[in-house]
């Protein structure tokens, strides 16, 4: 098996897929996602073994899953709404992607051809009005006995937080965005963020042990002010900006 990507390796990998792609590019998207996308091939690496399967919920441009893919020859199942399908179909393709088009909130049964080693939910719970037990709730048939559930999401008990409630500042998006109706032409907007326990808690309400949380960032500094938070972060893990939560099937 290949050793892990270095850091760099892996920007260099994403800098090609960006090219094939007409959204979440190198321009808009990547820059402020590379170091949590980095963090995450690299922990799904570590529990990965050549030729498994795996299911990636809401998977966009789907940078880790075509590395992934490419290094372990993976059986890949990619499930979002049908017009991102579309939208990134040509990359689908290319990398032998299948795909499931699905509504994560108004969609109460999914159904995937195949249950799986790992299944992977980037930056997704945050955008979805239902309890993130129901979210889970959705895929666990899928997962095998001692498969790997793979979550990244929003830290909501960072310092950056805790500073803006000081100042009496929002922590969300308008109201009049977050309320929006659930589409994926308002998928941007965070409807709820979360602690890490309340992650767990979901979890373990499915049947799920949760094995660890790697706390990381979106991004490494590109700024003064990014710098100081970086510095605080680096030294008290628990609050750095996002979080990338492991669980077992046992």
């Amino acid at each position: 098996m290949n050793p892990t990507l270095k850091y760099s390796q892996f920007r260099n990998e994403c800098a090609t897929i960006a090219k094939r792609i007409d959204r979440q590019g190198w321009t808009d998207y990547f820059p402020f996602q590379a170091k949590r996308l980095y963090d995450t091939y690299r922990i799904c690496r570590k529990f990965l073994k050549p030729n498994q399967k795996i299911i990636s919920i809401g998977a966009g441009a789907a940078y880790v899953e075509t590395i992934l893919k490419r290094e372990l020859d993976l059986q890949v199942t990619v499930s979002d709404f049908s017009k991102a399908i579309e939208i990134h179909k040509e990359l689908y393709a290319q990398n032998s992607f299948f795909t499931v088009p699905a509504d994560f909130y108004a969609d109460n049964k999914i159904l995937f051809k195949d249950n799986v080693n790992m299944i992977m939910c980037l930056e997704v719970i945050e955008h979805l009005p239902i309890a993130p037990s129901d979210f889970i709730k959705k895929f666990v048939p899928y997962l095998l006995n001692g498969g790997y559930m793979i979550i990244s999401t929003p830290n909501l008990s960072t310092i950056r937080n805790i500073i803006k409630l000081i100042l009496g500042k929002p922590l969300f998006q308008p109201a009049e965005k977050t309320f929006l109706p659930v589409s994926f032409d308002n998928e941007d907007y965070h409807r709820r963020e979360y602690v890490n326990s309340e992650i767990i808690d979901a979890l373990k309400k499915n049947g799920l042990s949760h094995c660890f949380t790697y706390y990381t960032w979106y991004r490494l500094p590109i700024n003064l002010s990014d710098l100081i938070f970086f510095i605080g972060e680096n030294i008290l893990p628990q609050f750095r900006t996002t979080m990338i939560i492991v669980a077992k099937n046992p």
